[in-house]
């Protein structure tokens, strides 16, 4: 009888223990989410969604992917901050901004990253009549590159959404654009 009662008391103990650990370890993980995901950089994300007509989530999660919130990114094709901007697409888009004397060294300064990244989404969201998944592909692989795809039938059934993204690279980035932005979404609300 001494023995069944200390095996219910350890048996109890464990549960307890079992359920304590649990909450903690869930709190320590949804700690670990918000650190994994920041809403670093913020107010510039907000002011230029809203000045370009995007969900400030979206332009999270391409973020995210892009240079992991690393303003000082550099991919090995030249590609540079937050939403990893080309020189030459960050001097087009200066020009079409009007911004006098652009320097490819001014695309690591946050807020100009991310107004010009958002300028240039919201370009390939009118020219992909808002289709996520074209827009994100064109960010990636080029919008030429996407508008041959949607013009091959191999790719594309109707000319107007892709079946299939022939590049790995662009259909992993894909996928991880949407993942990120859904967890923007979990964490922050729409």
């Amino acid at each position: 009888m001494k023995k069944l009662k200390r095996l219910i008391v350890i048996v109890v103990l464990i549960i307890i223990a079992v359920i304590l650990l649990r909450k903690v370890g869930e709190k320590l993980y949804i700690k670990y989410l918000y650190m994994t995901y920041p809403e670093k950089y913020n107010s510039y994300v907000v002011e230029y969604s809203e000045k370009y007509d995007l969900d400030p989530m979206f332009v999270r999660g391409i973020i995210k992917t892009e240079s992991n919130l690393n303003p000082n990114a550099l991919s090995n094709v030249g590609a540079k901050g937050l939403m990893q901007i080309t020189n030459q697409t960050g001097q087009d888009i200066a020009e079409k901004l009007g911004i006098q004397n652009f320097q490819p060294d001014m695309l690591y300064n946050p807020q100009i990253n991310i107004e010009f990244g958002t300028y240039y989404l919201s370009k390939l969201v009118n020219e992909f009549n808002n289709d996520p998944k074209l827009v994100i592909a064109a960010y990636n692989a080029g919008a030429g590159n996407v508008q041959s795809w949607l013009n091959n039938s191999e790719y594309s059934k109707d000319g107007i959404h892709l079946n299939y993204i022939p590049f790995s690279e662009t259909r992993e980035y894909v996928n991880k654009v949407i993942k990120n932005e859904d967890m923007y979404k979990r964490l922050y609300g729409n």
